[in-house]
């Protein structure tokens, strides 16, 4: 799988980095009995995985904060801006005060809205673009022009989050109920997540 998962019609959730790997869970966790013993080898055994998987089940989620993850996201502003209520995460985000950027905007898909919707919406884009740029020829300064721009904005942010919360976040963003464009997001991150941590994710599949 590639480290980048494309999201919506412009943006993405690529992987960057991230810390401990599903051994150290059962390393941490068994600290409490004073039976821990750190390993060159990070092969699970059954006994691992069983303790994975109890771990989960019971909700006894301390031992994943030791694991994190840093993430590289494009997405919608008001995405974002329903990400970041999540304040469990670290977040540092593109600013239009500092760069020029070649904007991109959102524009739900035919399933989502109408063509006639879809054409509305891109003439909105249009105008404010306009406006815009015309605000920035004129020598406004780029933080007071940018008051005109949409939340259907692009805009892009790194998130670092430990995997109890990372586990919370899926919980919340992959249910039914939530927006659809929040959660094709959590939808990629989750595949991503299967591939750092698998046996991690296997268990929090099972037994959430």
């Amino acid at each position: 799988m590639s480290n980048k998962i494309k999201v919506l019609d412009n943006g993405f959730v690529e992987f960057v980095d991230k810390m401990g790997d599903d051994k150290r869970v059962v390393e941490t966790a068994r600290i409490s009995y004073n039976k821990s013993v750190l390993s060159n080898d990070r092969t699970l055994t059954k006994q691992d995985i069983s303790l994975l998987n109890s771990l989960i089940k019971n909700g006894h989620l301390t031992p994943f904060e030791h694991l994190t993850i840093t993430l590289h996201i494009k997405a919608p502003i008001f995405v974002a801006r329903q990400w970041m209520r999540h304040r469990t995460q670290s977040y540092s985000e593109l600013s239009l005060r500092y760069t020029n950027t070649d904007m991109e905007f959102y524009v739900p898909n035919k399933d989502r809205v109408s063509e006639e919707d879809i054409e509305e919406i891109n003439k909105v884009y249009a105008i404010v673009y306009k406006t815009y740029k015309q605000l920035i020829d004129n020598n406004v300064p780029k933080e007071v022009a940018r008051i005109v721009l949409p939340v259907g904005q692009y805009t892009e942010f790194y998130t670092t989050i430990n995997i109890r919360n990372l586990m919370h976040f899926l919980d919340l963003r992959l249910d039914k109920s939530a927006q659809y464009e929040i959660r094709v997001y959590a939808e990629a991150i989750l595949k991503i997540f299967e591939v750092q941590f698998p046996y991690t994710c296997q268990a929090y599949l099972v037994n959430k």
